[in-house]
């Protein structure tokens, strides 16, 4: 591409990217909280990588068609903002706002928009007022977002989580074990389901969980609490991995840098791993689209057969392109990437795998339990689906209980949820049937049961959480009595990023 090129047409290539990357910037600077930079690199990459291939395009067709090249310039500039910006229409909308036939055709709505766009702007070029508004529309709409990240890089400081409990918060004081023959080998498979209601909380939706709840009873499962440590999935499995509460009430922090996952790419070990090393486990990590699984601390269980990240995924389903890399992006999740694989398990063998499994949380599946029904990644709704995926989830996990009792009886098995679904979504309740702590007690109540060996049971109560089973596993791996902690609850609030409140 020629410099002359870009001299001549300097103002259209700059806005073009201005247009194309302002997205960007709006999208880091909205989840600067909750994610870091190197997590946003693969989207700016393949932004990039659209916008350059827009270019070589453009210069083909200036040279194809000289005479037209505002034409050409409009045409592309118009395009980006539709495809690629926050902003873009919806063929959705254009059918129920805009066009009162149910039979006709959004997309050619969708195109006449398109071309009448074009047309418009092409004429307010011509005035020159408007012409550099346009430019400095652009530049702001950059520049902005750009700013403000700009100032949270420069006053961010890295929360200083708990990365070290205190010495009363461990199972035991450390000592050397590796020749203690009173220490268990058993494998340990902990199976988190990501928003799977607790028993009451199904009662409250009329649901019946029975068959599922009787299959656990006749495995030998125990049921221990329904509450959860938190209400939030990075802020629950913080807990897990650190054995201990990380935030308590009137705490705050300022991102998300030492949560799960990214936990397991800091540069000191999660406390959970450090003592699976001490007994000379092996941690083994099955991941979903969201939490990912290629980790500094963990061996990934469940390599992802498709590239993209769970940032990737978020900023273009904000796009036209959403249906591809929503579609292409959620190809593995944890239970069932283990099943499919065919794994020759060796009992009593030192291994801990922990499953990560998005379900029952949404997206929610279709019939066959495997593809997803949904592109909303948050929204709860509506209820019919979320129990079809729960009976999804009932199944399959039936299936590797089933499975484990075959090829490695002795091992031990925990299965839990790390908080319960955002009821509040599916508008079931009336005002006068529950107090107003109903929504936020279904969102903290969880399932919590485990299969150990009866040496271990001993050390088990009937109101063990979400930590205090981490510490019992632990505990029984090595014969040792837990040291477990107060029982409590707290939630977090998206509203008010980093603050945290006891939930009594």
């Amino acid at each position: 591409m020629s410099i002359s090129f870009l001299k001549k047409y300097s103002y259209y290539i700059t806005l073009i990217l201005l247009i194309s990357f302002s997205p960007y910037f709006v999208f880091y600077n909205h989840n600067f909280e909750q994610l870091t930079f190197d997590k946003t690199l693969q989207p700016l990459m393949l932004l990039s990588l659209l916008v350059l291939l827009t270019f070589v395009i453009l210069y083909f067709l200036i040279n194809i068609f000289p005479n037209y090249y505002k034409l050409v310039f409009a045409s592309s500039i118009i395009f980006l903002i539709f495809i690629e910006n926050f902003d873009y229409i919806y063929l959705d909308l254009i059918k129920k706002e805009l066009w009162i036939n149910p039979d006709f055709n959004p997309k050619l709505m969708f195109i006449f928009i398109y071309l009448l766009s074009v047309f418009i702007f092409l004429n307010l070029l011509k005035i020159k007022f408007l012409k550099i508004f346009f430019l400095f529309y652009s530049i702001f709409m950059l520049v902005i977002p750009a700013f403000e990240l700009s100032l949270k890089f420069i006053n961010n400081i890295e929360t200083d989580i708990q990365n070290t409990p205190k010495a009363e918060d461990f199972l035991a004081d450390r000592k050397d074990v590796i020749n203690d023959k009173s220490i268990l080998k058993e494998n340990v498979y902990f199976i988190l389901l990501d928003g799977y209601a607790s028993k009451k909380t199904f009662s409250r939706m009329s649901f019946n969980n029975d068959n599922f709840y009787k299959y656990l009873n006749k495995s030998n499962f125990k049921s221990l609490g329904d509450k959860a440590a938190y209400d939030k999935t990075y802020l629950a499995l913080g807990g897990i991995f650190n054995l201990s509460y990380p935030f308590v009430d009137g705490d705050a922090y300022n991102n998300r840098m030492n949560f799960f996952p990214g936990l397991l790419n800091n540069n000191k070990k999660p406390p959970l791993i450090a003592e699976l090393d001490n007994l000379q486990y092996e941690f083994i990590f099955y991941g979903n689209f969201w939490s990912g699984c290629l980790f500094r601390h963990a061996k990934c269980g469940n390599p992802p057969k498709f590239f993209l990240t769970y940032e990737s995924i978020i900023f273009f389903s904000k796009t036209l392109l959403n249906g591809y890399f929503f579609k292409n992006g959620l190809q593995f999740d944890a239970i069932s990437s283990f099943l499919e694989k065919d794994k020759k398990i060796k009992i009593q063998d030192s291994k801990f795998h922990f499953f990560h499994h998005l379900s029952p949380h949404p997206p929610y599946l279709k019939n066959d339990c495997k593809t997803v029904k949904s592109k909303s990644l948050k929204s709860w709704e509506p209820l019919e689906d979320y129990l079809f995926t729960v009976n999804c989830v009932n199944s399959l996990v039936m299936e590797f209980i089933s499975y484990i009792d075959k090829n490695d009886p002795s091992a031990i098995i925990i299965i839990q949820s790390d908080h319960g679904p955002r009821t509040s979504s599916f508008d079931l309740f009336e005002a006068t049937d529950f107090d107003g702590d109903v929504y936020m007690e279904n969102e903290i109540s969880i399932l919590n049961t485990v299969r150990s060996p009866q040496k271990c049971d001993k050390w088990l109560k009937n109101n063990l959480g979400p930590i205090n089973t981490i510490k019992f596993t632990l505990g029984c791996l090595k014969q040792e009595k837990p040291i477990y902690l107060e029982e409590k609850t707290f939630v977090g609030d998206y509203e008010d990023f980093g603050a945290i409140k006891e939930f009594n």
